[in-house]
């Protein structure tokens, strides 16, 4: 009998897990960004501010942060991601923004390009001249 109890209770308990799990929905997704303020000089090893609008398509979009990827010796590609979650709720249709600076540290003269999004976005293309 307590056999058949602990068994009943494992699989109660196993169901009620995967029903909270089916109704929780979370994804890092890429989200619009638009650096808007650059500028187009810096010095070497001097951190550099940029100016970055981030646009997430709905409030269920949490915890933005900005990603800066070398892809060769000058060139960057800055991507701006956000958490995606839901627990079974309707998500408006409210584009959030958010401006927040990003700070790049260049560690030898020359000039840098910084590109902004990937496909689908539209990517932004930006130049940094370090003396």
């Amino acid at each position: 009998m307590k056999k058949y109890w602990l068994v009943l209770l494992t699989t109660l308990s196993l169901t009620a897990c995967e029903r909270s799990i089916d109704s929780f929905t979370l994804r890092i997704e890429p989200v619009f960004a638009a650096v808007i303020q650059i500028p187009k000089t810096g010095q070497v090893s001097k951190p550099i501010s940029i100016k970055v609008r981030v646009e997430e398509p709905s409030p269920c979009y949490q915890d933005m942060n900005l990603l800066l990827e070398k892809e060769s010796e000058f060139t960057y590609r800055l991507q701006a991601n956000a958490g995606y979650v839901n627990r079974n709720e309707v998500c408006s249709q409210a584009v959030v923004v958010t401006d927040t600076l990003f700070t790049f540290v260049p560690l030898q003269k020359g000039t840098y390009i910084i590109h902004t999004n990937k496909p689908p976005f539209p990517v932004q293309t930006d130049s940094i001249r370090v003396e």
